[in-house]
């Protein structure tokens, strides 16, 4: 299928006026994307409804950019231009990244001032917090707050500002705890890492929703039901 017909066959209908989109290259789809993926990104992003540029990054987990400098080449140019884009349309960006902090942060801090978005299913250290938040971005986690091992990275979730922390199902992937066994992660199951955010932070779980709600309403320009 060609590229702009994948891209076009991932967009939701929005039948439902609560749901919003975002378009991007994931870092594991660079090997298949053109040389240049902005126009093709840009046209989609002209709906009134993509709010984000995304979820777009670095991945160096799987192979071939475990060990091939070409393939992390070829995802360091695709997130490049993703970022140059949503510098253009004035749009937030979803970063992912994986086992390449260093290298996607010296990128992402070349758009200080310029872009401004949020770093998805975040688990880094405490320092890597503190650059994305001195770059103005906001940082979003998973299902994997709820890990009974990931005490450092509880820790962490309470020391960020209240504006900065959003939660996130990352689905079909990272279900929480209590739904860890079942294979496929459901958005339902966010209120577990809510509860888990909540309780870390010492606030109660209405006003963690209210918080991480309002935190995503003014990044995304979202317009929420009442």
């Amino acid at each position: 299928m060609p590229f702009q017909r994948r891209l076009r066959s991932k967009l939701c209908l929005f039948r439902f006026p609560q749901v919003y989109a975002a378009v991007g290259v994931h870092p594991g789809e660079a090997e298949a994307a053109p040389p240049d993926v902005t126009e093709a990104l840009a046209e989609l992003a002209r709906h009134p409804k993509v709010v984000a540029i995304g979820e777009a990054g670095m991945d160096r987990y799987w192979e071939p950019a475990k060990s091939d400098p070409a393939s992390r080449e070829r995802q360091r140019r695709t997130f490049t231009q993703q970022l140059e884009l949503a510098a253009r349309l004035d749009k937030p960006i979803i970063i992912h990244q994986r086992d390449c902090a260093a290298d996607l942060m010296e990128v992402v801090s070349a758009y200080r001032g310029r872009v401004r978005g949020v770093f998805h299913c975040f688990g880094e250290s405490p320092e890597i917090a503190r650059r994305v938040l001195e770059l103005g971005f906001h940082i979003s986690f998973t299902g994997t707050l709820t890990f009974k091992r990931n005490t450092a990275l509880r820790e962490l979730a309470t020391a960020l500002p209240a504006d900065r922390v959003m939660v996130e199902t990352d689905c079909p992937y990272m279900s929480p705890e209590p739904r860890r066994s079942e294979r496929r992660c459901e958005p339902a199951f966010v209120v577990h890492t809510a509860e888990a955010l909540a309780e870390a932070r010492g606030v109660s779980l209405e006003e963690m929703a209210r918080q991480t709600t309002e935190n995503a309403v003014r990044l995304f320009g979202l317009r929420l039901l009442a």
